[in-house]
């Protein structure tokens, strides 16, 4: 009887330490965080601004390695940062990106631009290309105004 009594002691110990136990809800590691949508490219656009030139910058190859969009590594890249007076779209289809007067834009080309029009109003075509994980604008059509 009395080793009845042990070995039905052992057993329920068995059990009790088996309930005890918490039971784990999932490995941390295990569980993903949700995936981010993927970037979403910018909508064809084109802007016609009149702006005052505040400053010309030249952007040496490999300069950008690593921004978005990407840019040829060998690529030179010339700049003005722009503030823009007044815009209109280039086109009636096309979105008009830099509609908020007032605002300074550093607008790329891959042609080099004029750096005596630092100080100077000028009309160009600002594009805005790039998705949403990175834009970048881009000049053209220059011209003293």
């Amino acid at each position: 009887m009395l080793v009845i009594c042990i070995s039905l002691l052992g057993i329920l110990i068995q059990l009790v330490s088996v309930v005890a136990q918490p039971t784990p809800v999932g490995d941390r590691s295990e569980r993903t965080q949700p995936t981010p949508p993927p970037p979403r490219q910018v909508f064809p656009n084109g802007s016609r601004i009149t702006g005052t030139v505040h400053k010309y910058s030249v952007w040496p190859p490999g300069s950008l390695k690593g921004k978005k969009p990407p840019v040829p590594l060998d690529q030179t890249l010339y700049s003005f940062s722009v503030e823009v007076l007044s815009s209109v779209a280039e086109s009636p289809e096309l979105e008009n990106y830099a509609w908020r007067t007032g605002i300074v834009i550093e607008a790329f080309s891959a042609e080099p631009l004029a750096p005596d029009l630092v100080g100077k109003k000028i009309e160009a075509t600002l594009t805005l290309t790039g998705a949403t994980d990175g834009m970048r604008w881009y000049i053209s059509n220059v011209r003293q105004f």
